[in-house]
């Protein structure tokens, strides 16, 4: 149930809403992993993932794309 809060939230952002990332739980910890252009991306999924009622805890292993 928490995954689908969290999923719902991240798609809800115009920004994050077409980049697949992907979200797993263990009881109140959220870890995401994936892919983003911007480190302003990553931690705008961060964010938006901590603010989801029930979160306790998020691991964000999004990887920035290197630009090289």
């Amino acid at each position: 149930v928490l995954a689908g809060k969290v999923r719902a939230a991240i798609a809800g952002d115009e920004p994050l809403s077409i980049i697949p990332i992907d979200v797993s739980t263990f009881r109140d910890t959220v870890q995401l992993s994936g892919f983003v252009d911007t480190q302003a991306l990553k931690q705008r999924a961060g964010q938006i993932a901590a603010s989801v009622d029930g979160v306790g805890r998020v691991e964000n292993n999004i990887v920035v794309k290197s630009s090289n």
